[in-house]
Parts: structure tokens; C-alpha cells; sequence
């Protein structure tokens, strides 16, 4: 997939999405209690790569769109029940009038915006998104890793405060092997559950490709400190485990 240097937002559509940002970041603040990462340093993490996502979607968005459109449209010929709002066209409708107001400088202003996600504010409907979430599933089964990063950046530019979307799209990323930027993603993801062991345990894959070992061990504590708390990670649990022992026995060397 051909790729473009991001460039600066219009100031309206910054100061907005510096606001979505703030709002995922005060979910957690009362609760943070990560001791492996200060909160300041982490809310600073969540800022940069909030901000390099969208700048991201919004330079390279055209070429995830098409991709999307051919999914969809050849699925909606092999099924014309599919409601109207979950159809492409739908979908056109919202997209034209945000770049609209995009180009008149009306788009997420100051004085017209409302604490919504944009799928929200743009009648954007979940039988749509749920639709182009299969289709980065599907992109996902087949490894077709690069292109899967787009559709599921297109899905957290939608709607950012649903937790899965950030947690596809770093597996994506780590599958093109891009490890800083799925790292990334995961400690991003960390806003919706700070004490997520399955989280922790792919940040440590994150950082043994990365080739640093004492983060990798922290995290590894962190999913096992974390698991223990629930019985659905047990598994998970004794794998970071066995990690841990073989990178302290230098049987895994990193």
C-alpha cells in the first residue's frame, strides 16, 4: 500500500481531536496505577500516538477507503438484504458532508462540536462499522497485515473508545512486523484497562523482537501480577511463566 508523509491538521480538527484524547485519557486517570510507567509519561505516549494516528488517517485514508468500498460493495452484490445505513452508499453520504465541512473549516469547530465520537456525530451506523470491522477481520485471517493497520486506523478515527479497535490494529502492526508501532498501540490501549494481562503479555512479544529484555521482564510480571487477578488468563498466565524462567535461564536469549 503506497504511503504519504502525514501532514499538519487545520487547527480546528487539532483542537478536537486533542479534546477525544483528553476524554479517553481522563477514563483512567483517578484509577492509573501502572508503577511500570509513571502517568504523565504514559498520558505523553497516549498524545503522540493519538495525534500520529489521525494525521496518519487523514493522509493515507483514500487508499484504505478503496480497499473498504470493494469488500463492501462486492459483498452487498452477493446480498441485497444488507439494511441501507450498513451500505457503502451510506457511508458516501457522511463522507461527503465531513469533507465538506472540512474544506469550509466548519468541521469539529470549537463552537459547533459535542463531545461525540464522529460516527456519532455524522449518523454513521454501527450496522456500517461492524461491516468494515469484518473487513479487517478478513484482511487479519489472510495476513494481509499493512492493509488491515488502515481499516482498523479508519474504525478508531469513527469511533476511538471502543478498546478492540486499538488491539487489532496493533496485532496488525506487529504482523508487518512493525514492533514500535504496535507497542505502541498497546500501551495506548492501556487508557480502557490499565490491569489488561493480555495487553502486557504482547507488549513483552513487542519488546523481545525489539530485542529489550528488562521491559520485556516487566511486562511479563505485569501479566502474570495482573492474570492472577482472573481465572480467564490462567493460561496466559503460566506462558509468561515459562518466558520469564527461560529468559532468566538464558534459554531464550534477548
Amino acid at each position: 500500500m503506497a504511503t504519504q508523509t502525514p501532514k499538519a491538521l487545520p487547527q480546528d480538527i487539532q483542537w478536537r481531536t486533542d479534546a477525544v484524547c483528553d476524554g479517553l485519557i481522563e477514563l483512567e486517570k483517578k484509577d492509573y496505577n501502572n508503577a511500570l510507567l509513571p502517568f504523565a509519561q504514559y498520558q505523553e505516549k497516549i498524545r503522540l500516538e493519538w495525534n500520529k494516528m489521525i494525521e496518519e488517517v487523514f493522509s493515507i485514508n483514500q487508499n484504505t477507503q478503496i480497499l473498504v468500498k470493494n469488500f463492501l460493495q462486492k459483498e452487498e452484490k452477493e446480498n441485497p438484504k444488507i439494511p441501507y445505513d450498513g451500505l457503502w452508499s451510506a457511508w458516501e453520504v457522511a463522507s461527503n458532508t465531513i469533507r465538506a465541512q472540512i474544506n469550509d473549516g466548519t468541521f469539529w469547530s470549537k463552537e459547533n462540536s459535542v463531545q461525540k465520537p464522529l460516527h456519532e456525530q455524522y449518523g454513521i451506523s454501527w450496522n456500517f462499522i461492524d461491516r468494515v470491522y469484518d473487513v479487517g477481520e478478513s484482511l487479519l485471517a489472510d495476513e494481509k497485515y499493512k492493509e488491515a493497520v488502515g481499516v482498523f486506523g479508519f474504525l478508531i478515527f469513527l469511533n476511538p473508545l471502543v478498546p478492540e479497535y486499538w488491539l487489532r490494529m496493533a496485532g496488525a502492526l506487529y504482523g508487518a512486523e512493525n514492533f514500535e508501532g504496535a507497542l505502541q498501540q498497546y500501551v495506548a490501549s492501556l487508557v480502557f484497562d490499565p490491569e489488561n494481562s493480555f495487553v502486557f503479555f504482547e507488549m513483552a512479544r513487542c519488546y523481545c523482537k525489539l530485542k529489550e529484555a528488562e521491559p520485556c521482564l516487566a511486562c511479563l510480571e505485569a501479566c502474570i501480577e495482573y492474570g492472577a487477578k482472573n481465572e480467564q488468563y490462567a493460561d496466559l498466565v503460566v506462558e509468561a511463566r515459562t518466558i520469564k524462567e527461560a529468559i532468566h535461564s538464558k534459554q531464550l536469549k534477548i
